[in-house]
């Protein structure tokens, strides 16, 4: 008996020491479980099969329907299969004791069915859960790793398209300063990133205005937008104007200083701004420093 057991015995649990009977009875109690779940591992087996089978994510309702009616199985089959008819004396009374002996284990046999079905779906929905978590942690994974793969120069690109498209003339430093928010690196990307705070507006206090001059240095196009409103007191917008001429070169994409300057007076711009003594040409610099000037009013 020994013997035979020894090469029935899967690897892992060979008896080595015949003359050990608290092992033999532990190995064949596994063993006997082993076998009596042989069945049930087939119908995990099968099923994960045909989860394997080529399109299957790709059947509708419909066609599973069809897969699985219950004419093909073969529970209804033995059943239902033939047109003999069990009830067919007049009192409606059962005359095949065959078919009623088909139908309780059939009834028994689907019952099973059902909960066997409910295991597994209960399981395979735990099993679900546990699939898409870890595959979110993979997802996040690469996502902080790609992040961290690149450059310090592209991400510094990938931040000025960021901020760019999301420019609102009335918080035109939101985006940038919350990518410097977002870690150490972003901080650093962002504050060396000179282009991101090069987008001024009448919007912006005094303070805001010289913390991005100061932040873009001297040498960067910026972008201006001047809101021309009667209800906006004059020494404010003059404040705001003599910052920007004060501390960056200031130039329009108007044609010559004699169209900003009709401009200037139709709009009431403060004389600070209009003041011809305060441009410098384009071609003595040798750049546009200004690159557009965005000027809205409301009676246009």
């Amino acid at each position: 008996m020994l013997f035979l057991l020894h090469h029935v015995l899967p690897e892992h649990i060979q008896v080595n020491a015949p003359s050990s009977p608290s092992l033999y009875m532990e190995a064949t109690a596994h063993l006997d479980g082993e076998r009596r779940h042989d069945g049930m591992l087939i119908v995990l087996q099968t099923l994960e099969k045909a989860a394997r089978t080529p399109n299957v994510a790709n059947f509708n309702q419909l066609e599973l329907n069809e897969v699985f009616r219950m004419e093909n199985w073969t529970t209804f089959q033995n059943v239902y299969g033939d047109d003999k008819d069990p009830f067919a004396n007049n009192d409606g009374q059962v005359v095949d004791a065959a078919w009623a002996d088909r139908l309780l284990k059939s009834t028994v046999e689907i019952d099973n069915i059902i909960k066997i079905s409910h295991t597994l779906l209960n399981v395979a929905t735990d099993l679900q859960s546990q699939l898409n978590s870890s595959q979110e942690r993979v997802i996040a994974a690469k996502r902080s790793k790609g992040i961290k793969s690149l450059p310090d120069e592209l991400v510094a690109r990938i931040f000025q398209i960021a901020v760019w498209e999301q420019y609102d003339d009335w918080d035109i430093t939101e985006q940038a300063v919350s990518l410097s928010k977002v870690s150490r690196r972003f901080y650093n990307v962002a504050l060396g990133t000179r282009s991101l705070w090069t987008m001024l507006g009448s919007f912006s206090s005094r303070l805001e205005l010289e913390t991005l001059i100061a932040r873009a240095g001297p040498n960067e196009g910026f972008h201006v937008s001047l809101y021309i409103n009667p209800l906006l007191p004059a020494p404010k917008l003059n404040e705001i104007s003599v910052l920007l001429i004060g501390n960056i070169n200031f130039y329009t994409a108007f044609a010559d200083r004699s169209q900003y300057k009709a401009f200037a007076d139709h709009t009431q711009l403060p004389s600070a701004i209009a003041d011809a003594s305060q441009w410098r040409s384009a071609n003595a610099e040798g750049c546009l420093l200004f690159e557009v000037l965005k000027v809205c009013s409301p009676f246009w």
